[in-house]
């Protein structure tokens, strides 16, 4: 039997991956409108949250993009049992390799906060996950929430010799905006 080509090939590898998408979509009960392209049919999904996860180096599927999403939205930190909360039909363990996915390849930053539970923030499109790249947090003790303050870089600390500083973390404690 004779290839369809390239072109057709390539259509039809497409359309296959849209499938796969719209109906991860609509298991999670998603609105899959994104998806959909009136009168031509479907087309290729290019989100920002895409572009950004191919640029990171990691493979753009629903549930990574639905989580990109949903961090981006937010405006502050996370913690996976936020993420299982919000994405209560996902498979909890995916959720988590998908945050840990997003952590080896800098997407996010871990954040211990203090309080018993690990947060999750989005870096910057510059961050590199180096020390200079590192920052406040600030953790509200009233809501719970931790921010972070990428303004605000850890100062250039003088250690003395032979220590060698690899991570450090800085958590501001106070109460938020949105609780004052």
């Amino acid at each position: 039997m004779k290839s369809p080509g390239p072109v057709l090939n390539e259509r039809l590898r497409e359309q296959r991956c849209l499938t796969q998408r719209r109906l991860a979509f609509l298991n999670l009960g998603c609105n899959p409108i994104l998806l959909y392209y009136s009168g031509q049919g479907p087309i290729k999904m290019n989100t920002s949250e895409e572009h950004k996860l191919q640029n990171k180096g990691v493979r753009p599927t629903a549930m990574r993009i639905l989580v990109l999403q949903y961090l981006t939205q937010l405006g502050h930190t996370s913690s996976l049992f936020d993420l299982e909360n919000h994405f209560d039909h996902a498979d909890k363990s995916t959720l988590y390799r998908t945050l840990k996915t997003f952590e080896e390849k800098g997407i996010v930053h871990k954040i211990d906060d203090g309080s018993g539970i690990i947060k999750y923030g989005l870096c910057s499109e510059s961050c590199q996950c180096i020390l200079a790249d590192q920052h406040f947090h600030f953790h509200c003790e009233k809501c719970g929430e931790t921010y972070c303050m990428s303004g605000m870089q850890i100062p250039n600390l003088e250690l003395p010799s032979k220590f060698i500083l690899k991570q450090s973390n800085l958590v501001l404690k106070g109460i938020c905006a949105n609780c004052n």
